[in-house]
């Protein structure tokens, strides 16, 4: 299971520090989410060693270019304090002129030159995995997308491994009857169930 942050400040990167302490061992980031260097302070805080840390960002909507790509990978290692990161996505396959395999060619290189370990893609269909296994076979590892008990995207697995988008809390549903009847207590560990759901469903 993965701690991801949508925003940055301070609170962000003291919840990383946090978190790693706490045994967490995935951090997920964003060029988007604009909190790339407070999730790099987390860690550098932390004093957990980079090779015990899987690190995920996501290339933005309007890098989807090849030097775009090239460039905003070099800043988003610059701020996350790093010189590779475990798992770079696609964050979402719009909003962009550039074709799908120009992308792919260019996250391919990255990963040639040891600044990126595997490569993915995030809220892709299954026809859009599809065309992406085409141009990069084995290469592409995970499709990370929603799911949760309110939106089931099982058709969508495809080729490739599912990553589960951990949204699926109170801040988005409250405390459904549902939930509560299964939850081994009140607190915190409401939602312990829909997130061992997904776990027994092979879901990371």
């Amino acid at each position: 299971m993965d701690l991801g942050h949508a925003r940055g400040c301070d609170a962000a990167a003291a919840a990383v520090d946090q978190a790693l302490c706490m045994g967490y061992r995935h951090i997920g980031t964003a060029q988007m989410y604009e909190n790339e260097a407070d999730v790099g302070r987390g860690i550098a805080n932390s004093g957990v060693a980079r090779e015990d840390i899987w690190l995920t960002t996501k290339i933005d909507n309007d890098n989807h270019s090849f030097e775009a790509v090239h460039r905003s990978a070099d800043e988003s290692l610059t701020r996350l304090g790093t010189d590779y990161v475990d798992l770079l996505l696609i964050h979402w396959p719009m909003f962009h002129d550039a074709p799908l395999g120009e992308t792919l060619d260019a996250m391919q290189e990255l990963k040639f030159a040891g600044k990126v370990r595997h490569l993915g893609v995030s809220n892709f269909s299954t026809a859009l995995v599809a065309e992406a296994v085409d141009n990069l076979g084995h290469d592409i590892l995970c499709n990370h997308i929603e799911y949760h008990p309110y939106l089931s995207q099982m058709a969508v697995e495809g080729a490739v491994r599912i990553v589960a988008d951990n949204r699926c809390d109170a801040a988005f549903f409250g405390r459904p009857a549902t939930v509560e009847a299964f939850a081994p207590d009140r607190g915190a560990g409401a939602w312990l169930p829909v997130h061992r759901c997904r776990v027994d469903h092979g879901l990371c």
